[in-house]
């Protein structure tokens, strides 16, 4: 049975709990890094000074001389004390123990290059405990949830309460609190300059490890043991895969240890050509899923206008929506301006996926498709997929099978556990999980093991396809009916 990747980002809510309360700190600077030329100390980039206001910093713009991963404006240090990291945690959900870690959060932008290889940015955060650890700790690079297309949409923007960052506070709060040193990105185009690469796997990708270069060059000297783990939900599990794809070749200096996948969207997106078949289906989250990820693959090639995949009647309202709407309630807004496929997509783009769909041209777009599921790296870091019996974003069945079933098949060695939750709850049932397998990667122990039972058995059973209804339930049509309605079998977004 095939599964449509669409509904899994577009319910996605992200969050970051940022307060940035007391006086900002003395920044001080990070020594400059040397190393050794023909036997002569070449001094390496200049210290970074971080003097900059965050309305500086995301506001900067892409440097064509700056080396991937450098740091491009800085603000100082702000402290975050844990009493506001427990009550915007607990906000959202989360009922562990009390968080009682103070941190101190720059934000920052750093160089990392678009899919094409043009000059690009990022901006970002980094979160380190206030007070001096007592060894140097591992750094996590935390890939977040979709969010939206927006500038305003960016975590590093948002309200720390924001319901479009829910997903995002409910893996950032528990892990600043109790001590981790975290990085969090905000990806390309997302809150800088360009639009958002949403869901490209090769810009995200390159992204995450940059922004992992960047918290080295920005850290005080001791804080960070070199050492570096990916976790990541729903949008940014699926940039962690496919980071543990090229960190070997791209980012060989780091010392990855591990990845951490939540309820990624890795599977077939190619039942999405059947859009071109569908023109009168009424828009929701997956034609929303649709849109935003196709706006996400023209715009990583920056030789392309990002949103000429959208309808032409009502493309400025489009954009316009896109820009300043993030996912909570997008999908509802959307159908609002346009209520059918072929108001939300131009009839160019849907011609070319039709012919995609029966294999009649060659297009840029059928690459683009089958490029989705990244591969991974049978030599690089171990790899978690975790899962949710209740996901109806990113579904058991279907992330098992064209995911974690597909990776397995391919030879690589992937560990996979089954967890009682929905898509928004996978980030507050693997909070214990996630902490252990930190302490345990980075002391070289065995990582903690969790349950695999309701795993699919994958291929055992045929399934027919269908649509399926508000509920997720699959109909027995499985072909197109006069309306345009697809077959295949789409999950209902949740």
């Amino acid at each position: 049975m095939r599964w449509i990747a669409l509904t899994l980002v577009t319910a996605l809510a992200v969050g970051c709990g940022d307060d940035d309360g007391g006086a900002p700190e003395d920044a001080g600077t990070t020594d400059a890094a040397m190393g050794d030329a023909g036997g002569e100390l070449d001094a390496g980039p200049a210290p970074v000074t971080c003097d900059a206001t965050e309305d500086d910093v995301l506001a900067s713009t892409a440097d064509a001389e700056a080396e991937a991963g450098a740091v491009l404006l800085c603000t100082p240090p702000s402290d975050l004390a844990a009493t506001s990291l427990q009550e915007d945690a607990a906000f959202h959900g989360y009922e562990g123990p009390t968080l009682e870690v103070d941190a101190r959060r720059w934000v920052f932008s750093f160089a990392t290059p678009r899919a094409d290889g043009d000059p690009a940015l990022s901006s970002a955060r980094l979160f380190l405990p206030a007070a001096e650890p007592e060894a140097p700790l591992p750094l996590v690079v935390l890939a977040h949830p979709t969010t939206g297309l927006g500038d305003v949409c960016a975590p590093t923007r948002m309200d720390a309460r924001d319901p479009s960052n829910q997903d995002t506070a409910r893996l950032l709060n528990p892990l600043v609190g109790t001590g981790h040193a975290v990085v969090a990105p905000d990806y390309i185009g997302l809150g800088t300059e360009g639009v958002h690469g949403f869901l490209n796997p090769e810009e995200t990708a390159t992204t995450l490890l940059d922004a992992a270069r960047a918290a080295f060059a920005l850290a005080p000297e001791g804080t960070l043991s070199g050492q570096v783990v990916l976790v990541g939900h729903s949008q940014g599990a699926h940039a962690a895969l496919a980071a543990q794809g090229v960190a070997a070749t791209y980012a060989p200096e780091l010392e990855l240890l591990g990845v951490a996948s939540l309820a990624p969207p890795y599977f077939d997106v190619r039942p999405l050509s059947q859009l071109g078949l569908a023109r009168t289906r009424a828009v929701g989250r997956i034609e929303n899923f649709a849109a935003m990820w196709s706006v996400g693959q023209l715009a990583a090639e920056t030789d392309a206008n990002a949103y000429d995949v959208l309808g032409g009647d009502e493309r400025e309202a489009l954009v316009e929506l896109y820009d300043t709407q993030c996912i909570d309630g997008l999908a509802e807004a959307l159908a609002e301006i346009a209520p059918r496929v072929e108001d939300l997509l131009s009839r160019g783009y849907l011609s070319e996926l039709t012919c995609v769909n029966f294999g009649t041209c060659e297009s840029p777009w059928s690459e683009r498709l089958d490029g989705h599921r990244a591969p991974l790296d049978p030599e690089g870091a171990p790899v978690w997929i975790h899962l949710g019996t209740m996901d109806d974003t990113a579904p058991l069945e279907g992330v098992g099978c064209e995911g974690v079933d597909f990776l397995r098949g391919m030879g690589h060695e992937v560990e996979s556990c089954v967890f009682e939750a929905t898509h928004n709850e996978i980030p507050l049932v693997t909070m214990d999980w996630l902490q252990g397998w930190i302490a345990a990667l980075a002391a070289g122990e065995d990582a903690p093991t969790c349950s695999s039972e309701g795993f699919p058995s994958c291929g055992m059973d045929e399934m027919d396809g269908g649509v399926p209804d508000d509920a997720g339930v699959m109909d027995d049509a499985g072909v197109m009916d006069d309306a345009g309605a697809m077959d295949a079998g789409v999950p209902d977004a949740g």
